[in-house]
């Protein structure tokens, strides 16, 4: 469980399988903004909470969480590949679901892995949080363009799910 590339089933002496949740570029990159903004866990938090969106997508300082981070994790957190990454995400991983259906996503995950019924509680939400609507389209057409490998793996990613 956690935020980890794929390779790590190379640290343990028995098999793993694989599964993630595939996230909308765009809101990730709103969402990790909002979450920094509030999150009490210095320096990230007073450097993030002097930006506004646009300041926070043009850093340098975070372009290593803004810039195909999801395409880079499907690469073994190495150079982000598309290619790499639509094999990987093929070959190697049990359940690519989609954070925007999570509770299909979880559906499918109980299928596949045997689970029986349980309850969830959504955490780490930002409420009132404002929508890609909310910003200039000057913003979010840098975010596209920052990530422009996982918006192609995610579209990847959705065919993936629609065949489940």
């Amino acid at each position: 469980m956690g935020h980890l590339p794929y390779g790590v089933h190379r640290r343990f002496s028995r098999p793993c399988n694989y599964i993630t949740m595939m996230r909308d570029p765009v809101e990730r990159i709103i969402s990790l903004y909002f979450y920094l903004q509030h999150a009490k866990k210095p320096p990230a938090h007073y450097m993030v909470k002097r930006m506004d969106l646009d300041q926070f997508v043009r850093s340098e300082d975070y372009r290593g969480n803004t810039s195909n981070l999801q395409t880079r994790y499907f690469c073994g957190g190495q150079t982000p590949n598309l290619e790499q990454a639509k094999e990987t995400l093929h070959r190697k991983f049990l359940v690519v679901g989609i954070t925007e259906r999570f509770t299909e996503s979880l559906d499918i995950l109980k299928q596949k892995l045997n689970w029986g019924s349980f309850d969830y509680q959504k955490k780490n939400v930002t409420r009132n949080r404002p929508t890609r609507y909310d910003f200039s389209p000057s913003t979010i057409d840098k975010i596209i363009n920052l990530n422009n490998l996982d918006y192609e793996l995610y579209l990847e990613a959705q065919q993936q799910f629609n065949k489940y």
